[in-house]
């Protein structure tokens, strides 16, 4: 565009290819680079085009978008509600970019945790969308996207499964069966169903999930593996301990193919392999698997990464099922000791759980009831492995109080079976 350049004399061909190049490089990622193409084509749209045109409108939109990628939200809302003004003078047909903008507002708006003003956008918009252009446009499912999301992040999973269930339908009248579209919407299904301590009801929706990936992507895409990875968590979680064997054995042998075996998530899922096979009660192979876990988390991703915590987590709760509870304790202790565990109430339960255990088998009785007392309420109720270590602790602290009743074991046995009637 330089005085003598090719462009020189064409701005708006060199627009069109600043926005190409802005869209192909934020598409890769890299917002920071796409900035100043975005930049120049806004230049050359107002200084062709004008504030009145739809499509110098969409540059300045885009410009906020792309500020709103790199973090900068006071200039995104700014550029956004300024390519907003535009609806004044915008056509019928042109009111579907006004439409657009506003849910990029709001989805600006959530990304602040404004929710009120997000939902307030995304409810009008949504009255207005399904009357024109209707629910099949991408439009408005956009936005019942965004309110759905909205409202996962807000906790009103109900309203959201609701909304996404209303896509699946509209998407299943009118896209192939084996469209991504579906795709996302059966997967976002499955992640709200799931937190909501429907588990069997998630799994149905997981597993049409891994089926259309294996169809779309192949089964040595990443995104199958994740999905295979989720079927092996969610029986856990239901306490289908040999299939969640199965699913985590072809997991292992599929990322350790593709990605390698001291890829992140192959270790990842080595170490729920190993958990599941102690749960089944080998031990000692288990011991085997999770060991190896252990010792690459540590030379791959570093002493004090959360996965090698995991892992060693998962260690010291099979070291006590091999009976071998000193060295269980010499295992789990020292996590106590660490922030990022101690942070996480989830994993820090586990931790004071599994330790309780291996103090228990020592007959360390007063220490162990009182980590029981405060690990078994921040374990995750939906668990299946939750109710195991809530009814071993409760069994023990019986024993114990027939044998000691002064020792206020009975009280906390009360205490946990309160908690275990609640899940």
């Amino acid at each position: 565009s330089a005085p003598g350049g090719r462009f020189a004399d064409k701005p708006l061909v060199e627009a069109a290819i600043r926005q190409t190049l802005g869209q192909t490089l934020e598409n890769l990622g890299a917002s920071d680079q796409a900035l100043p193409h975005y930049e120049r084509e806004l230049e050359l749209r107002l200084r062709v085009q004008g504030e009145r045109s739809e499509r110098a409108n969409w540059a300045i939109h885009d410009l906020g978008f792309v500020y709103f990628r790199l973090g900068d939200y006071e200039r995104a809302e700014t550029e956004i509600k300024r390519a907003l003004r535009y609806e004044e003078f915008a056509t019928d047909e042109e009111q579907l970019s006004i439409q657009e903008w506003k849910t990029s507002l709001a989805i600006l708006y959530e990304t602040q945790a404004r929710y009120d003003e997000s939902e307030s956008i995304l409810v009008e918009l949504l009255a207005d969308q399904k009357q024109t252009p209707g629910t099949g446009h991408i439009n408005t499912q956009r936005t019942m996207g965004s309110l759905a999301n909205l409202y996962q992040q807000t906790g009103r999973l109900d309203e959201c499964e609701a909304i996404n269930k209303e896509i699946l339908a509209i998407r299943r009248t009118t896209l192939d069966k084996n469209d991504p579209r579906i795709l996302r919407i059966l997967s976002n299904l499955a992640n709200v169903i799931a937190g909501q301590g429907r588990l069997q009801e998630a799994y149905q929706y997981m597993s049409e999930v891994y089926e259309m990936k294996v169809e779309i992507l192949g089964p040595d895409h990443q995104h199958t593996m994740n999905s295979m990875n989720n079927l092996g968590e969610v029986n856990e979680m239901l306490g289908n301990w040999e299939a969640a064997e199965n699913w985590h054995v072809k997991t292992v042998d599929a990322r350790s193919r593709v990605l390698g075996e001291d890829h992140a998530a192959t270790l990842f899922s080595s170490t729920r392999l190993a958990f599941v096979k102690a749960r089944r009660g080998d031990f000692a192979a288990a011991e085997v698997v999770v060991r190896r876990s252990v010792t690459r988390h540590h030379a791959v991703r570093g002493d004090d990464h959360p996965a090698t915590h995991d892992a060693e987590m998962v260690l010291g709760f099979v070291l006590t099922g091999l009976d071998r509870p000193h060295e269980a304790e010499t295992m789990l202790r020292p996590l106590l000791e660490i922030p990022v565990v101690v942070a996480d109430e989830e994993t820090r339960s586990l931790v004071q759980s599994y330790l309780a255990a291996a103090l228990a088998a020592q007959d360390e009785r007063q220490e162990a009831a009182a980590l029981w007392r405060v690990s078994v309420p921040g374990l995750w109720t939906d668990d299946a492995n939750t109710l195991i270590l809530a009814n071993e602790a409760i069994a023990a602290l019986d024993s114990w109080h027939d044998a000691e009743a002064a020792g206020g074991f009975g009280e906390i046995a009360a205490e946990l079976r309160v908690l275990v009637a609640k899940m």
